[in-house]
């Protein structure tokens, strides 16, 4: 099986993970992505959703990398996180 430059790059997560990217920036990787064929674009969930998504681009975000990015809640398993309940028709 012969693996064409379409084929690989439909392999490929096009990635911008910079804390310091604008949407310009942002805006730039999509359409980078849209060009090369690439199975995705990656991004930090920072920057999403996205404004505008060609239909054949997936989006990956990435979860707990370290850019400064993320809260440090967010960055807690989730057992320890503070629970709070529901809120009750006495609390309405």
């Amino acid at each position: 099986m012969e693996l064409t430059r379409d084929a690989l790059a439909r392999m490929i997560d096009h990635t911008l993970l910079s804390p310091t990217a604008t949407d310009a920036d942002v805006a730039g990787v999509v359409e980078e992505a849209r060009l090369l064929g690439t199975w995705s674009v990656c991004l930090s969930p920072s920057r999403l959703p996205l404004p505008v998504r060609p239909p054949a681009l997936h989006v990956a975000a990435v979860a707990g990398f370290p850019s400064g990015q993320h809260s440090p809640r967010s960055r807690l398993p989730r057992p320890l996180r503070r629970w709070r309940p529901a809120p009750t028709r006495s609390t309405w």
